[in-house]
Formats: structure tokens, C-alpha cells, sequence
């Protein structure tokens, strides 16, 4: 059976007003042309024919079924129906949890929402030490430069930045740095032998 070719319901729209749960279940040939009308004609969603007569969800599956009334996929159920939602999302600016378009990844690094940017993210943003960097050079940076933070953290002030034209070469400041402040070898055994 198809819900749209129910003879039952030649034209006559108003033939069942809103009735108790009760006169339903004794009376099934009522019960089935109300779900034919209501599910099928009218397209309510379940909740709603539930709402309305008073019952559980699953007890109006279960009388969909039991009449062999073919369920709707959930994206048909609300075909022609306006979602409630709809116009309420607030977006950017009009969102009250918005932060000027700043955000942090998971390093503690800011980015900052530049959508129209060269070189931004997947969601349009560009690291805060980039964009500085940038209005330092007055250019974009060209692909395959890194920039430095000196103090290691996300302090992005114009002093604490240094810019590398490479990878490698930002990898080498890194060693060098880490060989001039650790102690030497040398000086580890020499307090480790007069200790003795």
C-alpha cells in the first residue's frame, strides 16, 4: 500500500478531528485511516501524531507497522516542514561566544581568522606570528619559511621573532643553540672524577 492512494480519502480533509488514544485502539479500521491521514496525507512526523494523540513514540511505530504503513526516511518526514532551527545559528560576530576571530591550536600557538589570506588553514586562519612577520617584511612569506619564536612560546612581539628561509636552517639554529647552552661532556667527567 502506498500512503498517497488511500481511497479512504477522496477530497474529504477534515474526516477525523483529534481523538482519544482509547476509541483508537477499539476501533482499528478508525485507527488505520487516522495514521493513513495524519502520516501520509498530512505528513506529521511521528512525535508529532504521538503529540497529538496522547501516546508514546513507539506505540505509533508499532501501529504503522502492525497496518503495514511504509515509514518515511527521516529526511522525507520533514520535507515541506519549516526547521525550527532555521535563522536561529548565530555566526561570527552575532555569536556571543565570539573572540575577534582568534582561536588556539593544540601547540598554545594563536590563530587568527583571515580568510582572504594566501596561505590560510582549511577553516581561514593564519598563525598571529605569520601575520606579524608579514607586516614586519611587508610581504607574504614565501612557502618553506619558518618563523622563530625565540623564547619558544607563542609570544608573537616583532623582538621575540626570527625568520629562517628554511626548515633546515631553523633545525641547525636549534642544535647550535642546544650545544652552546648544555654542558660539555668533557666538563661532566672532569667534576665527576674529582668527586672521587
Amino acid at each position: 500500500m502506498t500512503c498517497n492512494k488511500n481511497p479512504a480519502f477522496s477530497g474529504n480533509s477534515n474526516i477525523l478531528c483529534k481523538p482519544n488514544g482509547d476509541s483508537l485502539r477499539q476501533n482499528t479500521d478508525l485507527l488505520k485511516i487516522f495514521l493513513i491521514r495524519m502520516y501520509c496525507q498530512e505528513r506529521l512526523t511521528m512525535k508529532e501524531i504521538a503529540l497529538f494523540c496522547g501516546v508514546g513514540l513507539y506505540t505509533i511505530r508499532k501501529w504503522l507497522k502492525k497496518y503495514k504503513i511504509p515509514l518515511r526516511a527521516k529526511s522525507k518526514a520533514q520535507i515541506g516542514k519549516k526547521n525550527p532551527m532555521s535563522g536561529t545559528r548565530k555566526c561570527r560576530e552575532n555569536n556571543s561566544n565570539w573572540k575577534g576571530g582568534e582561536t588556539m591550536d593544540k601547540d598554545g600557538h594563536v590563530l587568527v581568522r583571515t580568510p582572504d589570506h594566501p596561505h590560510v588553514n582549511k577553516n581561514g586562519y593564519v598563525l598571529r606570528s605569520h601575520l606579524v612577520m608579514e607586516k614586519i617584511l611587508d610581504r607574504y612569506l614565501e612557502l618553506g619559511e619558518i618563523v622563530h619564536h625565540e623564547n619558544d612560546n607563542a609570544d608573537d612581539r616583532p623582538e621575540n621573532l626570527i625568520l629562517f628561509p628554511s626548515q633546515s636552517e631553523h633545525m641547525s639554529y636549534h642544535h647550535l643553540k642546544r650545544m652552546r647552552t648544555s654542558p660539555s661532556p668533557a666538563l661532566f667527567f672532569q667534576q665527576g672524577d674529582e668527586s672521587e
